[in-house]
């Protein structure tokens, strides 16, 4: 379980300071995901054979934190159809097995909406690079949002 400290202001008007668990309990990813894109600039997609990864926490310096359990979606590229769902795991490890070749829209979150949602283009191909993806996950701000590359950080503070 991640524990992070965060300050909650309760429906009381009750500030609450303290350690809060952050896990994503089965049903916090929605059973009918939507399309969303905060990207302000858009990337070639990167070539895969299967869609693998980690998914963590990112302080917007690009310093790594922690891995964070997450909802994934597969969109197609062009008419945003859902094409499957996945979950990351407590420790941030994901995967989409048997994707057919095609060009999609991967879209990330974490279930309570703490970070800004990554949005990245995927080619699968069947002769693609065996590469995992690092989800970095931020808080939205002015030029900084959460983004997909393939380059995963060996240690985590």
């Amino acid at each position: 379980m991640n524990l992070a400290r965060h300050t909650i202001i309760g429906a009381l008007g009750l500030i609450l300071v303290g350690p809060f668990p952050i896990v994503a309990q089965s049903g916090d990813c929605d059973s009918h995901p939507s399309y969303i894109s905060r990207n302000q600039v858009d990337y070639g997609p990167i070539r895969l054979k299967i869609i693998r990864g980690k998914v963590f926490i990112e302080q917007n310096d690009g310093t790594p934190l922690d891995s964070i359990p997450a909802c994934l979606a597969l969109f197609t590229e062009k008419s945003h159809r859902l094409v499957a769902r996945s979950e990351a795991n407590d420790n941030g490890y994901f995967i989409f097995r048997a994707v057919r070749p095609g060009r999609y829209r991967l879209v990330v979150r974490d279930p309570q909406g703490f970070f800004c949602p990554a949005n990245v283009k995927v080619l699968i191909t069947k002769q693609g690079p065996r590469t995992r993806l690092g989800v970095h996950m931020r808080s939205g701000g002015i030029d900084s949002c959460s983004f997909v590359d393939t380059k995963i950080p060996r240690k985590q503070k």
